[in-house]
């Protein structure tokens, strides 16, 4: 456990494992040994954990609370909450996003951190950040927001709904969707929204056996941030043919969930 407190060492083995495939199991060792971990250590560990979280995959076909994500997170907050001191445990994150350039997971810091929502105070949880450092981590992830939205770095984010939606209640709705507009504009940016948005579960076949990734859209998702008919009217100037199978398949599925309600209708 003395390699986490070394933060260039830790962000080296979480890639290392990650692409490996074997992050899982690097995160499942950790939240046995968490308790282990030495408090002074804890902010150089949560920066590591910041660092590598922009390069977390979107999940396919498993549930969000087995993520790698998602168990981070709650490696995260198990460390923190072993520091009886609100004011220090809350320094602790604050340091962790300030010093990191991540951005998915310093959100959900945040987020989640802050204890300030209904589902949060029904687990009583205790908070992981103290009112002026929310006031200030929102601040500062606004500003790196906006920053990787003009540098156009969030473009093909793995998570860029999440971001999304975390953009709009720090910012407002009416930046988040401008932005979407013109991320839409454009070939690339349109199927990067869609990508972002698209659920992708695994179906099997008891039949044949084997599965298959099947794509769906919940369009409600959609709407929060682009009218359903603008996105149909740029689709409608993309040829399938021109993209890929992967591609093909996203644009299919959102054809479908718009179409789909109009099926019922005439049954």
């Amino acid at each position: 456990m003395g390699l986490m407190a070394d933060r260039e060492k830790s962000v080296a083995y979480l890639r290392e494992s990650a692409n490996r495939k074997t992050l899982d199991r690097l995160l499942g060792r950790l939240g046995v040994r968490i308790d282990e971990v030495d408090l002074t250590n804890a902010g150089s560990l949560i920066t590591a954990f910041f660092d590598v979280g922009d390069e977390f995959p979107a999940p396919v076909g498993i549930s969000w609370a087995i993520a790698p994500d998602r168990i981070t997170w709650l490696l995260i907050r198990r460390l923190l909450e072993r520091e009886v001191d609100g004011a220090t445990r809350s320094r602790y994150l604050r340091s962790a996003i300030e010093k990191t350039n991540g951005l998915y997971m310093p959100l959900m810091a945040v987020h989640f951190g802050a204890t300030d929502s209904d589902k949060e105070k029904e687990k009583r949880q205790v908070p992981l950040l103290v009112p002026e450092d929310v006031a200030e981590a929102k601040a500062l992830l606004l500003a790196r927001i906006r920053k990787a939205a003009e540098e156009g770095t969030i473009n093909r984010h793995p998570h860029l709904a999440y971001i999304l939606y975390r953009w709009r209640e720090l910012g407002s709705e009416e930046e988040t969707r401008d932005w979407v507009r013109r991320l839409v504009g454009k070939k690339e940016g349109l199927l990067n929204f869609l990508v972002a948005f698209v659920h992708r579960n695994v179906a099997t076949d008891l039949m044949q056996g084997g599965s298959q990734i099947r794509n769906s859209f919940d369009l409600k998702e959609i709407e929060i941030f682009s009218a359903i008919r603008t996105i149909q009217e740029l689709l409608g100037r993309i040829s399938l043919e021109s993209l890929d199978v992967d591609e093909r398949d996203v644009v299919t599925a959102f054809r479908n969930a718009v179409e789909r309600p109009k099926k019922e209708d005439d049954m």
